[in-house]
């Protein structure tokens, strides 16, 4: 993974509210949950997440297919 990937950020849906939550790559890779505003944990898969991550960086654009998989 190069340092520009880190630098994206990955827009994560709250699935009890809606609300859309920007965090870094970088941020994801290390922490992996955090909590919405309206106090449901959103957590995400550090396997599945850097699993996604990889299979978008060999896509032709790697930001936007990692923001389409990681968005279902």
């Amino acid at each position: 993974m190069t340092p520009d990937t880190d630098k994206a950020e990955v827009e994560v849906t709250c699935e009890n509210c809606g609300s859309k939550t920007k965090k870094s790559v970088a941020w994801m890779k290390e922490h992996g949950e955090f909590e919405c505003g309206c106090g449901t944990m959103i957590r995400v898969d550090p396997g599945r997440f850097r699993k996604e991550l990889v299979n978008a960086e060999s896509e032709s654009d790697g930001s936007l297919g990692l923001l389409e998989k990681l968005g279902k």
